[in-house]
């Protein structure tokens, strides 16, 4: 009756085809198909057809009334009766699916069409609830239907009542996720207020609402439909909680990047693709994203601040290494190329290999807390001087990576909080000081 009216308004010009419907005209196309494909099992046609197709349904047939008049035609399906109900059935989604998408064309609608979905659920609920605790039967279009051991509304299987409701309390807990604030109160007097707000707010009458439909849910009995809702329910709460903290975090970094003068990007600049095509950093592993992006420039220096994180291995060797990265680059800074890490077991492990290890007879420390490699090895040892060793040995988990004129500084395997942003900075400035030392070219 729905889609008949909506094909009325269209033949008036009333209406028309939505960009979400666009959209998905490839899935609806598979739609489509699927019940096309449905269709040709209630297609009447002769046996050799049908033992061609299926000669399980042929036997089926021949099983059943030994089909004595071979010109009489039969289906594919062996149940046509039941294939025809679901036929139907698969016709009355996808024209549901279409129609949602030809009709709910705005968030203001699909909030509200989501409120209508929480109300009749909540008030099914209830209905459910009440039949439930006085056991009283019902007929519904001919089916009995007792509600004296399972809570199953006005279904006759109380297992499609639990499913009922626990795809109607996804759709309310997402309505009030939309609806939440990540914003607190600065004084008592706002908390007490924002409290009372809470309290006569929608929001409330809605988390009510939520209650009423878990308690319904609970009194189905359902065993899948109680542990699907409930184990969802753990995984997107753990799942939201880490997405809130990152965004938090996220926050925190801008409103720190403020006070440091910093400038808040969404992506690295395009003209530092070149500088990172130069570091092995920026090459390994796979699926590397960048975030929190901060820059800042003085004098000619130009910093940047951000998070990066790659994954390495696969399967469930995989692992994915996140660090806070600062780069430095000045046109005059002249430094040689090399790399420096910290010395582990797998990096002496790889130098019985042949792995490049720059070792400094003179500074066992540094030797034994750092591997240094790089292309000229005879400039690395003349820029390693006394002094730039022993300011850099104080520093536990630094990695360094050079090119002429930039500089690529972090410490290994650590993000740093959004309130240890200014101690970062100050951290790799200094090391930054120490390459810098009489390397400027004049």
């Amino acid at each position: 009756m729905l889609v008949a009216c909506w094909l009325v308004c269209y033949a008036f010009g009333k209406v028309a085809p939505t960009e979400t419907l666009r959209q998905a005209k490839w899935f609806v196309g598979v739609l489509g198909v699927w019940l096309v494909y449905q269709a040709l099992f209630l297609l009447p046609m002769p046996l050799h057809w049908i033992a061609t197709l299926s000669p399980e349904s042929a036997a089926m047939h021949q099983l059943v009334d030994g089909w004595s008049d071979p010109s009489r035609l039969k289906t594919l399906s062996i149940d046509p009766y039941a294939s025809t109900a679901s036929w139907f059935r698969s016709l009355l989604y996808v024209l549901s699916f279409a129609l949602t998408l030809l009709v709910i064309n705005s968030r203001s609608r699909a909030r509200t069409f989501a409120n209508v979905l929480v109300v009749y659920a909540m008030v099914l609920s209830v209905y459910g609830l009440l039949l439930h605790l006085t056991e009283i039967p019902q007929t519904w279009f001919g089916t009995p239907i007792g509600h004296g051991g399972r809570a199953s509304a006005t279904y006759p299987n109380p297992n499609h009542f639990a499913g009922f409701l626990e795809m109607t309390l996804a759709v309310g807990i997402g309505v009030l996720i939309a609806g939440l604030r990540d914003s607190g109160p600065r004084t008592w007097k706002a908390f007490f207020i924002d409290i009372l707000e809470w309290i006569f707010s929608p929001k409330m009458r809605l988390r009510l609402m939520l209650c009423v439909m878990v308690i319904g849910l609970v009194a189905s009995h359902s065993r899948m439909g109680n542990t699907a809702f409930f184990a969802s329910l753990m995984i997107a709460g753990v799942i939201g909680i880490a997405i809130w903290i990152e965004q938090r975090r996220t926050k925190q970094i801008r409103e720190a990047a403020v006070e440091l003068g910093f400038e808040v990007l969404d992506s690295l600049p395009a003209d530092m693709d070149v500088y990172r095509s130069r570091f092995a950093l920026f090459n390994s592993g796979r699926g590397r994203k960048v975030s929190n992006v901060l820059q800042r420039q003085v004098e000619g220096l130009h910093v940047l601040l951000y998070d990066y994180s790659y994954t390495t291995g696969g399967g469930k060797h995989s692992h994915t290494h996140h660090q806070t990265v600062a780069m430095f680059w000045l046109q005059e800074l002249n430094l040689p190329e090399f790399q420096l890490s910290p010395e582990g077991w797998l990096s002496k492990l790889t130098q019985m290999f042949g792995t490049q290890d720059i070792d400094f007879e003179e500074a066992p420390e540094f030797s034994k807390k750092f591997v240094l490699a790089g292309t000229s090895e005879l400039t690395i040892r003349e820029f390693f001087d006394a002094d730039r060793r022993t300011s850099l040995t104080v520093f536990d988990g630094l990695c360094l990576e050079t090119c002429h004129d930039c500089a690529v500084i972090w410490f290994q395997n650590r993000r740093v909080a959004a309130s240890g942003v200014r101690e970062f900075f100050e951290k790799t400035f200094e090391v930054y000081t120490v390459l810098k030392a009489r390397q400027v070219s004049s």
